[in-house]
């Protein structure tokens, strides 16, 4: 079985991974952040991404892969040529 991306994600610098469910998005992420305390203001600390359905969070890059692989791209948007955007999936 071909794996999939399941939920927009946030793994924060601790390694938690922080995720909504579909369609959410990124900024729903970091407002989830934001509410339980954990949103850091310096970005770079957490890194943007998915989880999949294995449960295994994967960044931008490897998830336009996986998502290309299982056929879940529905629309491209800008910004998607080497990395995967959840407006790309829903």
């Amino acid at each position: 079985m071909t794996e999939r991306i399941a939920q927009a994600a946030i793994r924060h610098a601790d390694g938690t991974v922080y995720t909504v469910a579909p369609p959410g998005r990124h900024h729903n992420v970091i407002k989830q952040m934001c509410d339980d305390g954990v949103w850091d203001r310096e970005e770079e600390r957490h890194v943007q991404g998915f989880t999949t359905d294995t449960g295994r969070f994967v960044g931008r890059e490897e998830a336009l892969a996986i998502a290309l692989a299982a056929k879940q791209i529905i629309r491209r948007c800008g910004g998607d040529a080497f990395r995967l955007y959840s407006e790309n999936l829903w």
